[in-house]
C-alpha cells in the first residue's frame, strides 16, 4: 500500500511539474512573439519614416528583399537562409535613417563630407540591428552589403570569401533595382541594359555567380517582376512578420 501511495504521489508531482513546465514554455513562446512583433513594429516605423524623406526607400527595400530571397532559393540555400536574405534585404538601408536631411535630399550635389556620411550607413544600420539582439546575423549582412569582391567597397574593404554570401546577393539585387526602377535617381535602364551593366562589373564590384542567377530568374518573368515598380513594402513586411512569429512560436 505504501509503495502504491508513493507511486501515486510521484505521478501527481511529475504531472504537476510537466504542466508547470508546459505553462512556462507557452509563456516564453508568447513573449517571444510579442518581442518579434514589437521589434518589427519599431523597424517598420523607422523605414516608413525614412520613406517620407526619400520616396523610393520603402519600395526599394521591398524589391531588394524579394529579389534577394528568390536568388537565395534558386542557388539552393536553405529555407532559413532564404528568409535571412529576405529580412536583410528589407533592412539593408536602415542605417540611412541616421543620415541628415541634406544628404537624403534628391538632386543636391553631395560634398565629400556627405559621401563619407553615406558610406557610414552600413555600420549605423548594423549597430541599430545589434541593439535588437535577435538580429545579429542580419546585422553582419547589412554591414557588408556595400563591400566589393575586389576589395574596393566599404566600410572595411573586404574581398571575395570575406564577404557573407547573402551580402553579395543583396549587392546584386540592390544595384539591379537601382538601375531599373522608375524612381531611380539616375537614368532608368531596361532589364537587358541593367544585366549588361551588372555583367560588366561582375568579379570586380559584384559576384558573377549571383549576377547570372538573377539573369536566370528574370528570363522567365514579366515586366512587373523585372522592374519591381509594384514591389509593396507592407506586403513584404507582413510576410516577414508572420514568418518570424511562426518561428518564435515553434
Amino acid at each position: 500500500l505504501k509503495v502504491g501511495l508513493r507511486g501515486i504521489v510521484f505521478a501527481l508531482v511529475a504531472l504537476f511539474a510537466f504542466s508547470y513546465m508546459a505553462h512556462l514554455l507557452e509563456q516564453s513562446r508568447h513573449r517571444a512573439q510579442q518581442y518579434v512583433s514589437l521589434s518589427w513594429g519599431v523597424l517598420a516605423g523607422l523605414l516608413r519614416s525614412l520613406d517620407t524623406r526619400d520616396q523610393r526607400s520603402a519600395r526599394h527595400a521591398a524589391a531588394v528583399a524579394r529579389f534577394s530571397r528568390d536568388i537565395a532559393m534558386t542557388v539552393g540555400m536553405s529555407e532559413e537562409e532564404s528568409e535571412l536574405a529576405h529580412t536583410a534585404g528589407l533592412l539593408h538601408d536602415i542605417g540611412r535613417f541616421a543620415l541628415s536631411d541634406r544628404v537624403a535630399e534628391r538632386g543636391r550635389t553631395l560634398t565629400e563630407e556627405d559621401w563619407m556620411a553615406i558610406q557610414r550607413h552600413p555600420e549605423l544600420g548594423a549597430d541599430m540591428l545589434r541593439d535588437l539582439g535577435m538580429y545579429g546575423p542580419v546585422a553582419a549582412i547589412v554591414l557588408a552589403h556595400h563591400e566589393r569582391v575586389d576589395g574596393r567597397g566599404y566600410p572595411h574593404g573586404l574581398t571575395g570569401e570575406q564577404i557573407p554570401e547573402i551580402a553579395k546577393i543583396i549587392a546584386v539585387a540592390e544595384v539591379y533595382d537601382t538601375l531599373t526602377a522608375s524612381d531611380t535617381y539616375r537614368t532608368r535602364m531596361s532589364s537587358f541594359e541593367a544585366l549588361r551593366e551588372l555583367r560588366r562589373v561582375a568579379d570586380t564590384q559584384l559576384d558573377a555567380r549571383y549576377v547570372e542567377v538573377l539573369a536566370q530568374l528574370l528570363s522567365g518573368e514579366g515586366v512587373e517582376y523585372r522592374h519591381a515598380d509594384a514591389a509593396d513594402f507592407d506586403s513584404e513586411l507582413d510576410m516577414e512578420r508572420r514568418t518570424k512569429e511562426a518561428g518564435a512560436g515553434a
